[in-house]
């Protein structure tokens, strides 16, 4: 039996119970979750219960029923939308014939939602994670100038988003995959950065430098401009290396104490050595340096030092799952093994799925944290389960943020 709960719904158990009726057949509850956010104007957790609802209607024909009795209501024209966004998604990713008429489904179910309540700027992020399929506006953003003139759908997102919701989480989640999958090299990490720096100090968009480290690792050049120490490590070798075969070349390194062969012999030391860093320096963009681990250090005190966790609306169980990874990456293992004390025996595939089968990945690092801060992170599970079944990682739907 698993030792977590795998579960996106986390502690709001309406959506909780939402998701228990859709994997039912039923539309009861989500109805209701949808019309509290509405009620409430409240755009994050309307955004994060649309899309965990519709990644679960995806497998069913709730949406299309709930469009059919009520064509023009707000909530069903978004989760109509939602669940048209996972199908086209879907498609693109198998490059199946019909993927272009379903992303134009998906397109004008959105483009229905944001008519029936302009102020709402899901129907639009909905948009943008289409974006990266068939973009068809690509231009420089006008509030991130450092970027450099990086062009992407900054319009839809300076335009409709940010005015409606200036610090939506999902934007800044959907930004990083597009940049991922349209750019090479830093591009992710310089668009992850940018949008940090504008955030509150307790958002979840701070945490945008540290998933752009983990998901879209840099390689090669980049890689090893990303350490300056490693950097230099690497020429000094490759330096060592050069002079070796200068003097095996020339014979000026052979004498009396020295042989061909113990230069021969010292230059595949160095050469292996050589290899051993490079290697280290492809892999070093998901070691946490110290300036992120200031940062991660400086959100958990935000969101845990004077209260018991991030306010409801403001974080996913994604979100707070990255913070332990990050703190545990960088060796803040006390605050790491806080952290996650505080999400079990609740958990998400994400981001521990990114190494490897997410319930080894989660164990070993509970594992590290407890050894490291001599504090025992406790896996046993509260004396109240939820009643709603829950999925392992390997049959759970996909995390809203990573379809």
């Amino acid at each position: 039996m698993s030792d977590f709960l795998w579960s996106l719904a986390w502690r709001d158990h309406r959506l909780d119970s939402a998701c228990t009726d859709v994997q039912a057949g039923l539309l009861g509850a989500a109805r209701l979750v949808l019309g509290e956010t509405r009620g409430a104007w409240a755009f994050a957790r309307r955004g994060y219960a649309s899309a965990v609802l519709g990644s679960m209607a995806a497998r069913t024909d709730l949406a299309e029923q709930w469009l059919k009795e009520e064509p023009k209501d707000p909530d069903a024209l978004l989760l109509g939308a939602r669940v048209a966004a996972v199908h086209a998604a879907a498609a693109y990713r198998k490059r199946h014939r019909r993927a272009r008429d379903l992303l134009t489904q998906a397109l004008d179910l959105a483009g229905r939602s944001a008519l029936a309540w302009p102020d709402d700027p899901t129907p639009y992020v909905v948009t943008l994670g289409l974006a990266r399929f068939e973009c068809q506006d690509s231009e420089p953003s006008d509030a991130l100038p450092e970027l450099g003139g990086l062009p992407g759908p900054w319009r839809l997102v300076e335009q409709e988003i940010w005015p409606r919701d200036p610090f939506n989480r999902e934007t800044g989640r959907h930004l990083l995959a597009y940049f991922g999958s349209k750019f090479e090299g830093a591009a992710p990490a310089r668009v992850a950065l940018s949008v940090a720096a504008r955030s509150p100090a307790a958002s979840p968009l701070r945490l945008l430098p540290l998933a752009a480290l983990l998901e879209y690792p840099l390689e090669g050049k980049d890689a090893e401009a990303a350490d300056l120490d490693q950097f230099q490590r690497i020429n000094s070798l490759r330096k060592m290396v050069a002079d070796l075969d200068e003097q095996l070349r020339t014979g000026a390194g052979i004498d009396g104490y020295t042989s061909r062969d113990d230069l021969q012999e010292r230059r595949d030391r160095l050469v292996r050595a050589l290899e051993k860093e490079t290697l280290a320096a492809e892999a070093a963009p998901r070691v946490v340096r110290a300036a992120m681990t200031r940062d991660l250090v400086d959100l958990h005190a935000a969101w845990f030092t004077y209260r018991s966790g991030p306010e409801q609306e403001g974080a996913t169980i994604a979100d707070v799952s990255l913070l332990a990874r990050g703190l545990q990456l960088g060796g803040e293992y006390s605050r790491a093994g806080a952290v996650l004390r505080y999400l079990l025996p609740y958990a998400s595939a994400y981001p521990w799925k990114l190494d490897g089968d997410p319930g080894e990945v989660l164990r070993d690092a509970i594992a590290e944290c407890s050894a490291e801060s001599h504090l025992p992170v406790d896996l046993r599970a509260p004396a109240v389960r939820p009643t709603s079944p829950r999925a392992g990682p390997e049959t759970a739907p996909p995390e809203p943020d990573q379809q």
